[in-house]
């Protein structure tokens, strides 16, 4: 019996290891965690020595169904293929630090990156009002002394001496 179920943990395996190995528009994530949900219980039915780290990847993936289909298709070679359950936690910082990236790449050309390293390349701002730099001319120190507080949004020039 103990022969029978430990096959049918390692076909389920490589089942679900062909599963991941589909093109994409073949691959479906649910039919991924239904297989690795079988794979969970069929390791508990044989008492299986990964019993418990199947466990860990199928509520890992199950909590992974938000994410787009190649996204969670990227965890199943890492967490099956590894044979250290205590790695799992590891193996899931890396790959969705690894989507993350792709998200930014593909969003670089057309929306903003959370890179912010180009700032240090920056010139610092420059006031328009005083002409020094570190700040703009809304935050200006010498503007609001010069206007006072209740008149900054005033853009006349501060009264002179020669025009009273």
């Amino acid at each position: 019996m103990d022969t029978l179920t430990k096959s049918s943990v390692d076909n389920l395996l490589k089942r679900l290891m062909s599963l991941a190995s589909r093109p994409l528009v073949e691959f479906n994530k649910y039919e991924a965690l239904e297989l690795v949900d079988a794979l969970k219980n069929a390791a508990h039915d044989s008492k299986h020595e990964k019993e418990v780290y199947y466990r860990l990847v199928f509520e890992t993936l199950r909590g992974k169904l938000d994410q787009p289909s190649d996204q969670f298709r990227n965890f199943i070679f890492p967490l099956l293929g590894d044979k250290d359950h205590e790695k799992v936690l590891d193996v899931v910082a890396k790959v969705e630090k690894s989507n993350l990236r792709q998200i930014q790449k593909s969003s670089g050309a057309g929306g903003v990156s959370k890179n912010r390293s180009y700032l240090s390349s920056r010139p610092p701002r420059r006031c328009f009002y005083c002409n020094k730099p570190g700040h703009i001319k809304a935050q200006c120190l010498q503007r609001k002394r010069d206007f006072g507080e209740s008149n900054v949004l005033n853009y006349k020039k501060p009264p002179t001496s020669s025009n009273k």
